[in-house]
């Protein structure tokens, strides 16, 4: 298992569903290294906040910590999922590589593809899902290598069915149909 930073513990008790006692008990007992940071986190999740807007300072601290989160989240993304490990992936899933060239393009519609699958793509690729669903929810992309090689004009990517993926790629329907029914 991955070992989580700092802000990724952070991150996942701000967004828990009940940030109570409770929780904050069980993330101290998880990683205790954090223990100020998480204290202190549940204190600014549980103070009383009045109606007034925040001033101009306050907006861009906002967004600048709002701008810093998303930049390391997309370049921790993007290093993680490199072109050839998709690669290597297409042959673990023993799946044509344009299937895989579909997903490194993010050209899968992240609702069509079944947990399990997403749970074997992302061993493959030694990546998280949750990493794996960031990456695929951003928007669809061709790679500028095949837009240069092109004789029409490249036309912006549109996501697709995993079923018409595998469908376009000459997958057999039998194993599409296991693929999308079990993940397999």
């Amino acid at each position: 298992m991955n070992q989580m930073t700092k802000d990724e513990v952070l991150y996942a008790f701000a967004v828990e569903d009940e940030t109570g006692r409770d929780t904050l008990l069980r993330y101290l007992a998880a990683y205790p290294q954090f223990a100020h940071d998480l204290v202190d986190i549940s204190r600014e999740l549980h103070r009383s906040f009045s109606d007034e807007p925040l001033s101009a300072a306050e907006m861009q601290r906002v967004d600048v910590a709002i701008a810093r989160y998303q930049g390391v989240m997309v370049k921790q993304t993007s290093e993680s999922l490199a072109p050839q490990a998709f690669n290597g992936a297409a042959e673990l899933m023993q799946l044509p590589l344009s299937v895989m060239v579909a997903f490194r393009e993010r050209r899968v519609d992240l609702a069509s593809v079944p947990t399990r699958f997403l749970e074997r793509l992302a061993g493959a690729l030694s990546t998280s899902m949750e990493q794996l669903s960031a990456f695929l929810l951003q928007p669809a992309m061709v790679s500028a290598a095949r837009q240069s090689k092109s004789r029409v004009k490249p036309t912006t990517a549109v996501k697709v069915s995993l079923e018409k993926v595998l469908s376009d790629a000459g997958v057999q329907a039998d194993r599409i149909q296991s693929l999308i029914e079990r993940g397999e």
